[in-house]
């Protein structure tokens, strides 16, 4: 009995022994309760509670005594199987097994380390060079504008200079064109289409008769295409400022003043053969433009312009002027027709005929008919020149109109 009591007694000891953790929690709880119990009971009652503060002794006695039988027991807390399996000699080899890996987690950190401070190294240069790329855009670009503003200044005082050097020079142009010029006239009437009247006066004179050039008649008997002439000068002429240009000779038998009539850059006497209403006739020494009639003359033939484009008879009926064409001219001559001159009061006296063998050939007559005295080797080819046109579109009658001309040839 005595034995059996001893082996349970200790059993329980042994139990409480190896359960001592738990029974520091539990002591630790019993604590806890009693302690609060038995201050409830002092501070509501006013009475002690005896049996309470025992418990809450002996639970407090009960936690000093299991913690110090677990803290003998487990060392601090750790069993002591776990200390038995690791011996001290055991744990040598893993300290020594460590030392390559430490020295490799360090050389492995050391090189983490490094790897971060060069990316951060190298993103700062890349930013410090994408820095410096955009200051060198924006310096490029600055310049650039700069260069172009420049240029546009440039430009623009160069398109300046040369509109004031153009003004200038059309400003020189049209002194200079003014200064060649002999009047500035405005036309008040076109009498026919080689005749006008300007305002104001030049040199006393309005009537103005074209230098160079012939228009058919619109008076004393039309001739074909006079009308269409006049018209034509009368649409662009009348009302007009134009410029007047003299030539050596001034004034005609009939006090008309005789001139190149210009409208701007435009010799409107050219612009009259041009165009097919008029034809060459000019007389010296009034011939300063007498190659630029002879060549419109020639381009509106060949394009069967104006009196150019008339039939061989209406042809026949304008004036001669020695362009092939007109009354008395070689193609509007029968051959059986006999050159007679046309009767008049001063009519000359009827000269004998010599034979035919003896007969001196036709002259050869200028380019547009122009014809003077010194044009004839004797007074008869002058004569017969004369009467095949009394009118002496020529003028180798001289003034006194007495129907002999050229008398000083032999």
């Amino acid at each position: 009995m005595i034995a059996a009591v001893f082996f349970a007694v200790t059993a329980a000891l042994l139990l409480l022994t190896f359960l001592s953790p738990l029974m520091v929690v539990l002591a630790m709880l019993a604590f806890a309760v009693c302690m609060g119990i038995f201050l409830f009971k002092l501070l509501s009652s006013r009475r002690p509670a005896r049996s309470w503060g025992m418990a809450a002794a002996f639970s407090f006695v009960l936690i000093f005594v299991f913690s110090g039988v677990s803290g003998a027991i487990y060392g601090g807390g750790q069993p002591a199987e776990v200390a038995e399996r690791e011996p001290p000699a055991e744990r040598t080899a893993p300290e020594e097994t460590t030392i390559e890996p430490t020295i490799e987690e360090t050389m492995t950190e050391a090189a983490t380390e490094e790897e971060p401070e060069e990316e951060e190294r190298e993103r700062r240069e890349e930013r410090e060079r994408a820095a410096a790329a955009r200051e060198a855009a924006e310096r490029e670009a600055e310049e650039r504008a700069a260069a172009e503003r420049e240029a546009e200044l440039e430009a623009a005082a160069q398109r300046e200079a040369a509109a004031e050097r153009k003004a200038a020079e059309q400003e020189a142009a049209e002194q200079e064109a003014a200064d060649s010029y002999d009047a500035t006239v405005t036309i008040t009437s076109v009498t026919d289409g080689d005749t006008v009247e300007v305002s104001p006066s030049v040199n006393g004179y309005t009537d103005v008769r074209l230098i160079g050039v012939d228009t058919p008649e619109v008076f004393f008997g039309a001739e074909p295409y006079g009308p269409e002439s006049s018209d034509f000068a009368s649409q662009i002429l009348e009302g007009q400022t134009v410029e007047l240009e003299l030539d050596a000779e001034e004034v005609d038998d009939f006090d008309r003043l005789l001139a190149y009539v210009w409208i701007g850059d435009e010799l409107f006497n050219e612009t009259l053969v041009a165009e097919g209403y008029a034809q060459v006739a000019t007389f010296p020494p009034n011939v300063a433009y007498e190659g630029n009639f002879i060549a419109a003359q020639e381009q509106a033939r060949a394009g069967g312009l104006g009196i150019w484009g008339l039939s061989a008879p209406e042809q026949c009926q304008l004036a001669d002027r020695g362009n092939g064409i007109g009354e008395g001219s070689p193609t509007c001559l029968m051959p059986e027709d006999p050159v007679a001159p046309t009767p008049g009061i001063d009519e000359p006296p009827v000269q004998e005929q010599a034979p035919a063998s003896e007969t001196a050939p036709a002259p050869a007559l200028p380019v547009g008919g122009d014809l003077n005295c010194s044009d004839f080797a004797t007074q008869a080819e002058a004569q017969a020149v004369y009467d095949t046109d009394p009118s002496d579109p020529n003028g180798l009658d001289g003034n006194d109109g007495d129907g002999v001309v050229c008398e000083s040839l032999p």
